[in-house]
């Protein structure tokens, strides 16, 4: 049996490099069908493929730019904030229309939403914040 033995960090930098992009991401989530009334039905994604236990979803008929799943969560409720995890990541979106057509239906679902420099933010079930910005 291996056992796990910490050792001291060795990245150059505390944090992403100031612009990294990110082609898609992967979410654990504790309900995927919950996750596709968030993302999908209050955010206006596309499911573009369900298979057991995740669904891909994307905008503008990219095969995803973000999935949900419960490989290894199903049930979780929020995430603890002391363990590791992705804890927010952000949305540019093309137009004021589209971006205020967002807010408007976050507020009609009862999510809170929070003022952040040059937009808003959002959090999911799970504890992840959206953050929802202009594209420059």
């Amino acid at each position: 049996m291996s056992k796990y033995i910490p050792t001291a960090a060795t990245a150059a930098y505390p944090s992403a490099p100031e612009g990294l992009r990110i082609g898609h991401i992967h979410l654990r989530v504790g309900d995927v069908a919950r996750a596709e009334a968030l993302y999908c039905g209050v955010l206006g994604l596309d499911v573009t493929r369900r298979r057991t236990g995740a669904t891909f979803l994307s905008s503008g008929g990219y095969h995803h730019h973000l999935a949900v799943n419960v490989w290894h969560s199903n049930g979780a409720g929020i995430r603890n904030g002391k363990r590791a995890g992705l804890d927010w990541f952000a949305m540019e979106i093309n137009d004021r229309p589209t971006i205020d057509g967002v807010k408007k239906r976050l507020d009609a679902a009862g999510i809170t939403i929070d003022s952040i420099p040059g937009g808003f933010a959002a959090t999911d079930p799970w504890g992840t914040s959206i953050r929802f910005t202009i594209a420059p």
